[in-house]
């Protein structure tokens, strides 16, 4: 059985961490830690994917949240299941979304927001790593960087909720699917390791 690695939070790569029970987010973003008028360190933004809340583990002090012993994730095409699942909330509720202009490129933008465009425009960034490889995976071209596959995400959920209303997610767990079932199938290309990133590869 392979040993689990685990690392200091400090020292832990962006991206999805286990620690305990609790699924954690670390961005690549940090504050710095200033005693008087010295500069002593630099605090992690770290952050629990269950409740969106800065994740402290349990400490209250920035030296001892540093020295936390977490578990990253290698985030690949594989896991990208975990945030299909995701996208289909127990908890959403059929709404009827209000009609929408058709015009020969597709739905208009409504000038008011609707409970589906506030569901998909509501997306945090570190909810779109999984779906972005996924996308990426099928042969979308999306920068690494976090804004670069939030936007993208962003772009391609809003046209199911422009399109299908209430019905959005099972729309775009399907085409997720969909794409999936392509990637098996075709030749994928290797994507180079850049900060940590995963390499997504066809599946055999």
């Amino acid at each position: 059985m392979a040993e689990i690695l685990k690392v200091s939070l400090d020292d832990c790569p962006t991206g999805l961490f286990w620690f305990g029970e609790t699924l954690g987010f670390k961005s690549e973003y940090s504050r710095p830690k200033a005693e008087g008028d010295l500069i002593v360190g630099a605090q992690c933004d770290a952050y629990v994917v269950g409740s969106g809340e800065y994740f402290w583990g349990g400490t209250s002090d920035w030296r001892a949240r540093a020295k936390l012993m977490v578990t990253p994730l290698d985030l690949d095409a594989q896991t990208a299941d975990f945030w299909l699942n995701s996208l289909a909330s127990p908890n959403s509720m059929t709404r009827k979304a209000p009609p929408m202009t058709e015009t020969q490129d597709g739905p208009t933008y409504p000038e008011t927001l609707t409970p589906a465009l506030r569901e998909v425009l509501g997306t945090m960034c570190f909810q779109c790593i999984g779906i972005a490889a996924a996308l990426r995976a099928s042969g979308e071209d999306i920068e690494r960087r976090a804004e670069d596959e939030q936007a993208a995400v962003l772009h391609y959920l809003t046209r199911f909720a422009l399109s299908h209303g209430d019905q959005w997610r099972t729309v775009a767990i399907a085409d997720l699917e969909e794409r999936k079932a392509r990637a098996v199938l075709s030749p994928l290309p290797s994507f180079d390791d850049q900060a940590g990133a995963p390499s997504v590869t066809a599946e055999e």
